[in-house]
């Protein structure tokens, strides 16, 4: 099923395909990882048996630890070596970086994703290689920063970011229910 959205730019078949990625490993991730939200919308659910309480749940999960997309978009954009060591020296996390999940690389599912960028968009993995050369030790891209490119290709306004992440977690979330 494909559902238009109106302020999600899909007219470049390269990132159209980079959107079909990015959702099905959402879907993945949703499905296999026992994240924040998947488990919120759970809990929710079996707690209220209301699927619309469950789903504002899962969407109130999302923010500055699990699934950071904003800030990762952001940080993705305009971060320097000099932001990055500052956030560092305070003991902060940079967005779009690191998983609770996966610490020896990026989430298995995230893979074609990387690959696909690595093939389409060489430019966006430079500017990933680039960030983590500033961080210092190994640690990977994560769902959130692979959503930011993505929202970033698509001209997804900025602030839009969570509204993809839930559209494209949703079929997961009703998968976890049924």
């Amino acid at each position: 099923m494909n559902i238009e959205i109106p302020w999600i730019d899909l007219r470049d078949e390269k990132v159209k395909r980079l959107f079909e990625l990015v959702a099905a490993a959402h879907y993945g991730s949703a499905m296999n990882n026992k994240n924040a939200s998947s488990a919120a919308v759970v809990n929710s659910f079996f707690a209220s048996r209301s699927f619309p309480q469950a789903l504002s749940s899962a969407i109130l999960a999302v923010g500055s630890h699990h699934a950071p997309i904003d800030q990762a978009r952001v940080a993705f954009r305009e971060l320097s070596k000099e932001g990055a060591e500052y956030w560092l020296n305070q003991g902060q996390k940079i967005p779009g970086f690191g998983n609770s999940f996966f610490k020896d690389g990026i989430d298995p599912q995230w893979q074609p994703v990387l690959d696909y960028l690595t093939e389409c968009f060489p430019e966006k993995v430079s500017r990933i290689n680039e960030i983590k050369s500033w961080i210092g030790k190994p640690i990977y891209p994560n769902p959130a920063l692979f959503t930011a490119i993505a929202c970033d290709l698509a001209t997804v306004p900025i602030g839009y970011e969570a509204a993809v992440f839930a559209l494209m977690r949703i079929p997961a979330w009703v998968s976890l229910l049924l």
